[in-house]
């Protein structure tokens, strides 16, 4: 989880790079990536949260992750179209390759990213319930 949340920011950092040097091939090669492993990213980001959120939560904890996302995903067109409005396209790119650079330098820096337990170490809690199939009198 953790290899591939890092990896994912920083290719998407590496879109500072189309405005250095500008040019379709570029912008293909930059975001060509990350149209690829986003939707890997989402899917060990949310199997992860589900995996460390207790039973009993995973639904509310889904519908508030679900309502931020929501939110905030109109936010990215809005704010490239005020910053092509206000400036050049290369100056948008900049401002907006300079932001996802600091998320991938937060996201490499972040200690509760680098220390959080893999998956194995996340099969056997140590207060797991009783299994389902188990009767009430085998969990007293």
């Amino acid at each position: 989880m953790r290899a591939i949340m890092v990896g994912t920011e920083w290719l998407s950092a590496a879109i500072v790079l189309c405005a250095i040097a500008p040019g379709p091939y570029l912008l293909l090669a930059c975001t060509l990536p990350i149209a690829f492993l986003s939707p890997s990213l989402n899917s060990v980001v949310v199997g992860y949260r589900t995996a460390i959120t207790p039973d009993h939560l995973v639904g509310r904890v889904s519908s508030v992750a679900r309502n931020l996302a929501q939110l905030a995903s109109p936010l990215g067109p809005l704010v490239a179209g005020l910053l092509l409005d206000s400036f050049s396209a290369r100056a948008t790119m900049l401002v907006l390759g300079g932001v996802a650079l600091a998320v991938a330098i937060w996201t490499a820096a972040s200690p509760s990213i680098r220390n959080a337990p893999s998956l194995s170490e996340l099969d056997d809690p140590p207060d797991a319930p009783p299994s389902l199939g188990a009767s009430p009198a085998a969990a007293d």
